[in-house]
């Protein structure tokens, strides 16, 4: 999603957009005034607990993500693959399919394998995590020992600091 701030500039000129990638910018001078259009990352939540995965959104909205919900793992692949999100939070306890085998399926299909998987859970035993990187994810984080607003900072981080690269790329 495309989120447009106005702002006073000084060029006084016709201008065309000059760029609209994902994860991009662009220009469009029009009279004394310039907008300035940035991408808004989209993340999919992968997250059984409803008022957990709330709270979570709500927090990720207020720092200008796009968030998308999946409260299973059947619906987490199905999602994963219709919104093309930028980053996946993904719980690895999920009912009908388990976070483990979700993360394998995401990364064993072309479409959505581009896609970075960060790993929230409460299982925080050395093989989980292991395992979770081992099949795909580029982090782990034991969510009983990270605040929210440090998870948001964690995805901000993430997101400024890796340029993420489409399907086609």
């Amino acid at each position: 999603m495309w989120k447009r701030s106005r702002t006073s500039g000084a060029e006084n000129r016709d201008a065309q957009i000059v760029s609209c990638t994902k994860g991009g910018y662009a220009i469009e001078f029009t009279e004394y005034l310039f907008y300035y259009i940035t991408y808004m990352a989209t993340i999919l939540v992968v997250e059984d607990e409803k008022p957990l995965s709330s709270i979570l959104g709500r927090a990720l909205k207020k720092a200008d993500y796009t968030v998308g919900f999946a409260y299973d793992g059947e619906e987490a692949i199905v999602k994963a693959k219709t919104m093309n999100p930028d980053l996946i939070l993904l719980d690895l306890i999920l009912p009908k399919v388990n976070g483990f085998k979700v993360l394998e399926q995401i990364k064993k299909d072309p479409d959505v394998s581009h896609i970075p998987v960060i790993v929230l859970s409460n299982l925080g035993d050395d093989t989980d995590i292991k395992d979770s990187l081992r099949l795909g994810a580029i982090d782990y984080y034991v969510k009983a020992q990270h605040p929210l607003l440090e998870i948001v900072e964690i995805v901000t981080k993430f997101l400024k600091t890796h340029r993420v690269p489409t399907k086609e790329e």
